[in-house]
């Protein structure tokens, strides 16, 4: 590991840019109204002690479900709505909105047990609970993550618990395709034109929706 002086020195200049690692969100498709699961996609070539990110989306489209229940300068996220996977002994984990369209998230362990660590591995490393609003429109919007203007090097870093590394990953926007809500399946109709849906227009449908002929 590095020694303290320059960890040290590291953590204020800010974190080193790595192509070892990535940080990403996953994306989706869903219709207007639709609540969704958005999934932070995470691989680490170090074992981690923390890591963070800060989201940027549109909120006239798309919002994480919330904990109404507190009252604060920032809205915070229910614990409940965020699920651990890799590194699910982290003993904390905490979300919140610090400003329209900007969502933070923080995940980090308090000591050295190697259990409680993320080691080093590819995959979702938590699940949030979100909802396309019901007034959105069918496009594709963007889940961003994007550094905080004024203190760039504050989040979509990862360290260890000892600041020994600190590093910031290849960054990969998520997207979500808004779907018009519209069922495209095939329904019955007079494909051979005997004026009535018979047997024969049955088949071809059943040839449709099994072999895509």
């Amino acid at each position: 590991g590095r020694s303290a002086p320059y960890a040290v020195t590291e953590l204020i200049l800010g974190p080193i840019s790595s192509t070892l690692d990535t940080m990403r969100i996953v994306d989706l498709s869903a219709a207007a109204g639709d609540t969704v699961v958005i999934d932070f996609y995470l691989r680490n070539a170090d074992t981690l002690g923390i890591y963070d990110c800060r989201l940027r989306y549109d909120p006239t489209l798309i919002e994480p479900l919330t904990d109404t229940s507190i009252v604060g300068g920032d809205t915070v996220i229910a614990l409940q709505q965020v699920q651990q996977l890799r590194g699910n002994s982290f003993e904390a984990v905490a979300a919140g909105q610090p400003a329209s369209g900007v969502l933070l998230l923080a995940a980090f362990d308090y000591d050295v047990d190697t259990n409680n660590l993320l080691l080093p591995g590819a995959g979702v490393v938590a699940r949030m609970t979100w909802r396309v609003l019901p007034s959105a429109t069918p496009q594709i919007t963007t889940i961003a993550l994007e550094n905080d203007p004024v203190l760039p090097q504050s989040w979509n870093t990862m360290t260890d618990i000892q600041a020994s590394i600190f590093k910031r990953p290849v960054l990969t926007a998520g997207t979500v395709t808004i779907m018009d809500g519209v069922c495209t399946c095939p329904f019955p109709a007079d494909i051979d034109g005997s004026s009535s849906i018979d047997g024969v227009d049955l088949s071809q449908l059943a040839d449709i929706v099994f072999f895509g002929a």
